[in-house]
């Protein structure tokens, strides 16, 4: 997929103050996201901007977002324009495959001196959409950062409860059983604008799928389902709805992450379906790839 040209991410020169005036412009900064970092379409990506000035303190500063989607055809639309230190946005799940994102941050002082920088987002590999539709349970792992005021509030990592709840310092227990991060950060952001923060921004990462295998490729029903016990790789396609008319059954792979290091394991179900080979069993996390078949 052909990547779209897109300014770099480091503050542009500071302009030239206006005969007359006085004073340094500010030196801007954008914490999050980092240039050239990939999207999900679906998942919050979180906007966060700094700056120092030698003469204006930070609530004398003026923040402003602008963020730009770039087409293949170099089409450029406005997402957001907003004003704060903090912001979010969320790629569309039907946005234009191979879109960019710019994102571009101006703070100016009392003095009308100003400083731009600019970072730029890029499709994420075609596996992190499995990440968009993981629904929450027992044993995830999630970490959930709150920003209000344009500063960070809360950061914490909490595990989801055997009774599908996560704890959070704040809110307490909420359930979060078949929700996605996403929507738990609607949630949260929904309660905290209501008792705590004015605009709160949540931003909510599964560090740790416990339960999921992951199915790919030529099946009918692509995602992550539950980790059963006895479950096979042959029983994890049938519940991904079984293969298409071009699944190329003997090429199937699947992605076991062991020790850090991903291992590839080749399975021919063609010949686990005539009972010539033995069918794999698949853990929690595994990834089965279903490859198109070569003509």
């Amino acid at each position: 997929m052909a990547l779209i040209a897109c300014a770099v991410g480091t503050a542009s020169a500071a302009p030239k103050p206006k005969k007359g005036a006085k004073g340094t412009p500010p030196v801007a900064t954008i914490a999050s996201p980092r240039d050239s970092s990939t999207y999900t379409p679906g998942a919050v990506v979180s906007l966060l901007g700094r700056a120092t000035d030698l003469e204006d303190k930070d609530d004398r500063l003026t923040y402003q977002w602008d963020v730009d989607a770039l087409n293949a055809g170099q089409e450029r639309s406005r997402i957001l324009s907003f004003k704060g230190k903090s912001a979010t946005f969320v790629p569309k799940l039907d946005g234009v495959p191979g879109t960019n994102y710019e994102i571009r941050l101006v703070v100016t002082d009392q003095a009308k001196l100003r400083d731009t920088v600019v970072v730029c987002l890029f499709p994420g590999t075609p596996e992190a959409s499995d990440e968009v539709s993981y629904q929450l349970g027992s044993g995830d792992l999630v970490n959930v950062a709150i920003y209000a005021g344009g500063e960070k509030q809360e950061d914490f990592t909490g595990e989801v409860s055997p009774a599908g709840t996560l704890t959070s310092p704040l809110i307490g227990q909420i359930p979060v059983t078949g929700m996605t991060a996403f929507q738990l950060s609607g949630k949260m952001r929904e309660i905290l604008a209501r008792e705590f923060f004015v605009d709160p921004q949540v931003l909510v990462t599964v560090r740790n799928q416990a339960r999921k295998v992951f199915v790919s490729g030529e099946v009918r029903n692509p995602g992550a389902y539950n980790a059963q016990e006895g479950l096979t790789v042959l029983s994890a396609c049938t519940l991904a709805g079984g293969f298409t008319n071009y699944a190329a059954l003997n090429r199937v792979k699947v992605l076991r992450n062991e020790n850090g290091k991903t291992r590839t394991i080749e399975v021919d179900l063609s010949k686990v379906r005539r009972g010539k080979a033995p069918d794999l069993a698949v853990a929690a996390g595994d990834r089965v790839d279903v490859p198109h078949r070569r003509y």
